[in-house]
């Protein structure tokens, strides 16, 4: 069972990667310190198919497990539902010392982070990621948080999980989009940090798009290891860890033009990658091949996305709300070749827009007509 430390002094942690080890959550959990009794977040889809499992790996560790039942997706990000939480812990006298186990994706994960963090000023969480997205990316890393309507993770705080346990068994499940939505932030690993991931996806695809999908622990772990190391860095995002945005400052601003329904987040980093390649090519040179590397690999990955059609004022206006705004200036993440990340101020919209026109001309030619 591969097993990733994250650095962070007093508050290090191990994310835990493998097939079947959520039956040893439970004792995980013990060894992590944690003995007290626990409260699960679960997001609802899940509770017919891994609760009693959740509570019985509990029960084994002798351990009393208490269940909340939330929604999922990317529309329930908000503070209603962090108030609805909040409500739940305190019928269930949820006390300080006890932790709360975040089960779902990633939105379920940075809501139930978020009330760990505020809850009485701040209780252990650990995180069980059950979707590929999650696993290689949002539970690493203490990010937390909700959206608001002026953008996307607007509301948040740094709050480290005492354990991540990552059980490649849960994405067996997994519909296709949410796959592809995994494998876009595994392409940003491989464009950031290590190149020689974007062949293994490439050799991989077959099985992890297969029905059902087949995803090695293996490559969940490699990941998890880029943003361990990157995190044990930088942990609060003052610096290096902005790299980790590579996509994300176009991908945000789509999600929130579209109110996170039509586009997922997958999709929407995977057309921001695009757009910050195009500002790579133009700003530093970016040499075509490794341009051609990323487009060739995220047409398999995506075979049927496009770029929606936005009034580009609306996205620049969303540019300027994001967190990663300096001065009046937005940051991207653009790359010198692949590998090596840079970080860029972008004051003119008008470079922007030319950057995303000539990724959707490139990507689909007969649409952007």
């Amino acid at each position: 069972m591969p097993k990733v430390a994250v650095k962070l002094k007093d508050r290090s942690y191990d994310v835990h990667v493998g097939e079947g080890i959520v039956a040893n959550l439970g004792r995980l959990c013990q060894e992590s310190g944690l003995t007290s009794p626990a409260t699960v977040i679960i997001a609802e889809g899940l509770v017919p198919a891994w609760l009693a499992e959740l509570k019985s790996a509990f029960e084994a560790a002798g351990t009393e497990l208490r269940d909340i039942e939330t929604p999922d997706g990317e529309q329930h990000k908000d503070l209603p539902s962090v108030r609805q939480l909040y409500r739940h812990l305190t019928i269930l006298q949820h006390e300080r010392g006890e932790p709360i186990i975040a089960v779902g994706g990633g939105t379920v994960g940075d809501v139930a982070g978020f009330v760990a963090a505020t809850y009485l000023r701040g209780v252990p969480l650990v995180h069980v990621p059950t979707t590929l997205l999650a696993q290689v990316d949002s539970a690493i890393g203490g990010k937390t948080g909700v959206n608001l309507e002026a953008g996307k993770n607007l509301v948040g705080a740094f709050w480290q999980p005492r354990l991540v346990v990552c059980d490649t068994q849960f994405l067996a499940s997994l519909p296709p989009v949410q796959i592809r939505s995994g494998l876009a932030e595994v392409v940003k690993y491989g464009c950031i940090a290590r190149p020689e991931l974007l062949h293994t996806v490439r050799d991989n695809l077959h099985d992890m798009q297969a029905d059902p999908p087949r995803v090695a622990p293996r490559l969940v772990a490699d990941c998890v290891a880029i943003k361990a190391g990157v995190v044990s860095q930088d942990e609060r995002e003052s610096d290096r860890r902005r790299i980790l945005n590579f996509g994300h400052t176009y991908g945000h601003a789509l999600e929130a033009a579209t109110d996170y329904r039509t586009v997922s987040h997958g999709e929407a980093v995977a057309l921001g990658m695009l757009v910050a390649l195009e500002l790579s090519r133009a700003r530093l040179d970016l040499p075509r091949g490794d341009c051609d590397i990323v487009y060739e690999l995220l047409r398999l990955v995506f075979p049927a996305l496009t770029f929606p059609r936005l009034d580009f004022e609306r996205l620049t206006e969303l540019f300027r709300r994001d967190k990663k705004v300096r001065d009046g200036e937005s940051i991207w993440v653009l790359l010198q070749e692949l590998g090596k990340p840079v970080m860029t101020a972008v004051s003119d919209p008008a470079e922007i827009e030319e950057a995303a026109r000539a990724a959707q001309r490139r990507w689909d030619p007969e649409a952007s007509r």
